[in-house]
């Protein structure tokens, strides 16, 4: 009878864990992954009889769809970056340079007595930005501005406010009094990036900020800083839990940004420049998830570009290696919607050349993070071009990536990779030009590196919260069950032993993806696919006794279509 051979399930870009511009804090690795060793002597499948995967999958499952960490924003739009407390200054404020004290410092010098002070020419009032539409952060505080609740125990805060109501009361010049805002701001930014800031703090940071902007004049370096600081608070309130919509507060900060990029390119020093441009580059990146796609991912694209001509990799190769992986993560979906092999291209060159200023002795599961982003690219480009050498260029990289992403170390990062590594593996023995033994090691790889997979997402997800894979770890099992049918039907047929063992691996692969399938219809039509393939299978080589064997073990509502197609 003849055979069929059946694929694993495609995987999607977003089931390969796309690529990564965050990465959690480097910790030391453990142990090398499995995937590296030689499958043919150390392969598991070989010299454990028939161990069934790991069966609590499902409950663990069950909890990291139900189980959500404290703070965590319920119905954010998939892909939508989310930051962490506390990352606000590090990632999107500019340098240290303009902070609260030292604006403070300086405004206090500069502030002769009120009778002495020489008249200040009016500036024109700026008008300050609309609220976005529809959001439930609220509106900005109009007439008086009052001090939260929530900041009146600051006492440096309220130093600070009871100068500038000093200064209203004084009459004080607009430039004077920009600058005492700007300094309040500052200090309202880096308490926002203390803690989760609720919806006040942050109304009453950018209005603060909008009062600053009002007075200073434009074109300096302090308009420049407010600004770049006024985008990034509406880059926070598009990213509140009680904010629906963040679209409209997104394109906000981009035309902050943009503002503050077309009226102070003379004014704003070089690594200021570049950070500005990088976060430009960072928000169009997250509009691209809201927006039409393509166009937000080409702007994004040209900003990291401009950020990468105005960073001084000598002065800071670590901010260098982060914007040119953003810009490779860019490149990698933009390549999604036009001209593929391009800017799958330049994906690549971008990770090598964070690569290059990357040490993964200093931090080594960032390291790891761009060398999965990179065997990705390489992956995405096979499918268009020089399959086998691409592929095994992303099997090197993924491999690079699993000497930091362990099982103890990262273990969704190892699970992440290792589902990488064990697609790359099985589309490389389904090349033509890999035949004979190239074909087993790849198969037997392509298993190693699922169940390292399957291994390390067991591991992850009895962390509490459990975090998000970033793969359908149905689709492993899926997968990991079909490479197991294939090398059965590969090895010769004195390996009767052998062949059974990958049969019956297969078929507790196919039960567990039953598991998280059962309820999906177009998932479930290729997991019964893939049974009826097994039931086959189990016929030719060990006749009706071995089928049976396998009906036996099916669900009662699977035994029925995998029946009726027998």
């Amino acid at each position: 009878m003849a055979t069929e051979t059946f694929a694993p399930a495609q995987l999607t870009p977003a089931q390969l864990s796309p690529p990564q511009t965050q990465a959690p804090p480097p910790q030391a690795s453990e142990k090398q992954a499995p995937a590296e060793k030689n499958p043919a002597e150390k392969n598991p499948a070989e010299k454990n009889p028939a161990s069934p995967p790991p069966l609590n999958l499902p409950t663990l499952l069950g909890t990291a769809e139900t189980e959500t960490a404290p703070g965590a924003t319920p119905g954010v739009p998939q892909g939508y970056t989310e930051l962490a407390p506390g990352t606000f200054l590090s990632v999107i404020m500019p340098p240290g340079a303009a902070t609260a004290a030292a604006t403070l410092a300086a405004l206090q010098r500069a502030t002769p007595p009120a009778a002495l002070a020489p008249s200040e020419p009016d500036l024109p009032a700026l008008e300050p930005p609309q609220p976005a539409p529809s959001s439930p952060v609220g509106l900005r505080p109009t007439g008086d501005l009052k001090l939260p609740p929530a900041l009146a125990q600051d006492a440096e805060l309220v130093s600070l406010w009871q100068y500038i109501e000093g200064l209203i009361d004084q009459q004080a010049g607009p430039l004077t009094l920009a600058r005492a805002y700007l300094a309040l701001g500052q200090m309202g930014r880096d308490r926002v990036a203390v803690d989760a800031a609720p919806p006040s703090l942050l109304d009453f940071a950018t209005a603060v900020y909008d009062r600053a902007i009002a007075g200073l004049p434009e074109g300096s370096a302090d308009w420049c800083d407010a600004l770049n600081d006024l985008a990034s608070l509406y880059w926070l309130q598009g990213q509140h839990p009680a904010t629906a919509d963040p679209a409209p507060w997104l394109r906000r900060s981009v035309s902050t940004y943009e503002q503050a990029l077309n009226g102070g390119q003379s004014a704003i020093p070089a690594d200021t420049l570049g950070r500005i441009y990088g976060n430009l580059g960072t928000v169009y990146g997250l509009l691209a998830d809201l927006d039409d796609p393509a166009p937000c991912l080409a702007q994004a694209v040209a900003a990291y570009e401009k950020a990468l001509q105005h960073s001084l990799v000598e002065q800071s190769p670590i901010d260098y290696a982060n914007l040119q992986n953003s810009l490779g993560a860019i490149h990698w979906r933009l390549a999604q919607h036009q001209r593929p092999q391009h800017h799958l291209a330049q994906a690549i060159v971008a990770y090598g050349e964070a690569l290059a200023h990357r040490e993964a002795a200093i931090a080594p599961i960032e390291y790891a993070m761009v060398q999965n982003n990179l065997g990705i690219a390489y992956w995405s480009l096979a499918q268009h071009q020089q399959p086998v050498f691409l592929l095994e260029r992303a099997i090197a990289a993924y491999q690079a990536a699993l000497k930091y992403r362990t099982v103890a170390s990262s273990p969704a990062g190892c699970a992440a990779t290792a589902n990488n590594l064990g697609t790359a593996y099985w589309d490389l023995a389904q090349q033509p030009a890999v035949g004979g033994e190239g074909r087993l090691v790849a198969l037997h790889q392509a298993i190693a590196a699922y169940e390292l997979a399957l291994t390390a997402a067991e591991t992850a997800l009895q962390a509490s919260p459990p975090p998000a894979l970033g793969f359908d770890l149905w689709a492993t099992c899926h997968s990991a069950g079909v490479v197991h049918d294939q090398l059965a039907q590969a090895l010769a047929a004195d390996q009767s032993e052998a062949r059974q063992r990958h049969l019956d691996m297969a078929l507790n692969h196919y039960l567990l993806a039953y598991q998280g399938w059962h309820d999906q219809p177009q998932p479930l039509e290729v997991l019964t696919t893939a049974l009826v393939y097994n039931a086959h299978l189990h016929f030719e080589i060990f006749g009706i006794a071995g089928q049976q064997a396998v009906l036996s073990k099916l669900p009662g509502e699977l035994l029925a279509e995998v029946l009726r197609r027998l």
